[in-house]
């Protein structure tokens, strides 16, 4: 299972435990705001599947920094959205702890120990979510949605508006996830 980071500002382990430390994407008033992934330099971490794929010491954005590799969805998606794929990275806040180091990158309020904990871990898999999905899996959505389905069939012609309304819900969520 992967890391997984909510553009909300959570992240959980692949363990599905929260991480022990505070993270936060997108740039002073845009941080951990979803809906601001489309801009440039401003908005959170796009969503989307990385691989945790290389650890740079000594950058300009800290001592370490991990940089995050879109995969081939992710990287189209975020061409799309007028961002460069290439340009994100895991790193630790400034020292004014201002929520404005991130331009778009994961970023560790903590300082680097959690950067090195989140490399040392074996699964380098990062998800990356809107806020809406919670902390359910994609199976879990799933076999929610065929609960639902399977109320619907039995209900048929009477089932509430409301039930249906559930089910697509879910589709777009299961839809939203990567």
């Amino acid at each position: 299972m992967a890391w997984r980071f909510f553009q909300t500002g959570k992240l959980f382990t692949p363990s599905g435990a929260p991480a022990a430390h505070e993270w936060y994407s997108g740039h002073g008033s845009h941080a951990n705001v979803p809906e601001d992934e489309g801009l440039l330099a401003l908005g959170p971490l796009p969503r989307g599947h990385y691989a945790l794929s290389e650890l740079i010491r000594n950058t300009a954005m800290g001592p370490v920094a991990i940089h995050l590799l879109p995969d081939a969805a992710t990287r189209a998606r975020i061409i799309a959205l007028g961002r460069d794929p290439d340009s994100f990275f895991a790193h630790d806040d400034d020292v004014r702890h201002d929520h404005l180091a991130s331009a778009g990158c994961l970023v560790s309020v903590d300082g680097m120990m959690p950067l090195i904990s989140l490399w040392e871990h074996p699964d380098h898999d990062l998800n990356v979510l809107s806020g809406e999905t919670a902390a359910f899996s994609t199976a879990e959505l799933e076999l929610l949605h065929n609960a639902v389905g399977l109320e619907l069939q039995i209900a048929g012609a009477d089932a509430a508006p409301e039930v249906r309304a559930l089910q697509t819900k879910i589709q777009n969520l299961i839809a939203d996830m990567p």
